[in-house]
């Protein structure tokens, strides 16, 4: 286990298992040196503020961002070859 999941780890964060790919969906796509990782959307809907509380929201950011990193363990291995996030 690498920084980037010891660090996780402290804060009391576990990746989730990886979902799989469905039909012709990929999750992620390498080109070059670059890897592209599929859009992810938390099951958690509505608007800030209004239908979901700021408290909500974020633990929805949150879950959705457990998700991708565990997407993108499986295909580079050690989170810890993450170098930059671009967009």
């Amino acid at each position: 286990m690498g920084r980037v999941e010891d660090r996780l780890r402290a804060l009391g964060l576990d990746l989730p298992k990886a979902k799989e790919p469905v039909a012709n969906y990929l999750g992620t796509k390498r080109s070059g040196s670059l890897l592209f990782v599929s859009g992810r959307v938390s099951a958690r809907r509505g608007e800030v503020g209004t239908e979901v509380s700021a408290g909500d929201a974020k633990i929805a950011a949150r879950d959705t961002l457990l998700d991708l990193l565990a997407i993108i363990k499986v295909d580079i291995g050690d989170l810890d070859r993450i170098v930059s996030v671009e967009k």
